[in-house]
């Protein structure tokens, strides 16, 4: 991994620096400020650096399960979608990294679209 993709790291990170914290998601995204990538380049990093460090994963699963919003990604095992009340834009993936990479995709996107 290069340097430049130390901000895969840092996002990475972000469910168990959040729960220790006091920023919001939202803050510690921005403070990272992941480069403008398009939703497949991104979900391919990801997946890449989670293939190293699995255990990631259950961060961000549990991340999930404790979100208290509605109108949210959200990832359940290996389905990923929106959740607004009901489950939308629902998709089922093979394997856990991959899921877990299109909800990290979307739960980031999602809060920078905040900003």
């Amino acid at each position: 991994m290069s340097v430049a993709d130390d901000w895969i790291d840092q996002l990475l990170s972000l469910p168990r620096d959040y729960k220790a914290g006091s920023k919001s998601l939202l803050q510690l995204i921005a403070e990272i400020e992941p480069p403008h990538l398009d939703s497949g380049e991104f979900a391919r990093r990801v997946s890449e650096r989670l293939r190293r460090s699995p255990e990631l994963i259950d961060a961000w699963q549990l991340y999930s399960y404790d979100k208290r919003t509605t109108s949210t990604p959200y990832l359940d095992g290996l389905e990923v979608g929106f959740f607004d009340g009901e489950r939308r834009d629902v998709v089922e993936h093979g394997d856990a990294v991959d899921a877990c990479a299109d909800f990290v995709v979307r739960e980031t996107q999602s809060l920078l679209r905040l900003r």
